[in-house]
């Protein structure tokens, strides 16, 4: 057996990951910009809240005070990282992913995920989704329009930012 295996690996970098958001989330403190802003302060009714793949790391850390999130990440390398640091945060995680292409639905778990994630709405968890198509950053999909269609519940655009951050040269420009 390998001894950083995929999975290994995948649980050791979200461990650091959610270490770090941890201490991030214990020394900033996170002010909507709007007073009453956050999704779960409006009231105890499940939601769909967007972000940007590039902001989906910080907004784990600010969503301090909502319960029963569930947050979709994608069945790819990082999206174990993300599941692992979703878990230990917490929330749920929804492995799946969207997709503009027909032929790759079934190996994205499109269908599934979509299903899974309209059970969860009506059975009073809200869901953090990242709006952008992969590799296409800051261009948004349609999956979460047609989730709150079918579930009747809103869709919040949510982001949290910080002065204090660092900015990666990816293709999503992750904080």
């Amino acid at each position: 057996t390998m001894l950083f295996s995929p999975d290994r690996s995948a649980a050791l970098a979200g461990r650091a990951l959610h270490a770090y958001l941890d201490l991030v989330r214990r020394t900033t403190r996170f002010k909507p910009v709007i007073p009453g802003a956050r999704p779960w302060e409006r009231n105890r009714e499940p939601f769909i809240a967007l972000t940007w793949h590039g902001q989906q790391m910080l907004s784990l850390a600010a969503l301090e005070g909502a319960s029963r999130v569930a947050v979709l990440t994608s069945l790819h390398f990082d999206g174990a990282v993300v599941t692992s640091v979703v878990e230990r945060a917490g929330y749920r995680s929804i492995r799946g992913s969207g997709t503009q292409s027909p032929a790759k639905i079934l190996t994205k778990r499109s269908v599934p995920a979509f299903f899974e994630m309209r059970d969860a709405l009506r059975q009073g968890t809200s869901l953090v989704l990242t709006a952008d198509v992969p590799k296409a950053s800051r261009i948004a999909g349609k999956g979460a329009v047609q989730l709150a269609r079918v579930t009747g519940r809103p869709i919040y655009l949510f982001a949290a930012v910080t002065s204090a951050r660092v900015d990666l040269d990816n293709w999503d420009h992750a904080s």
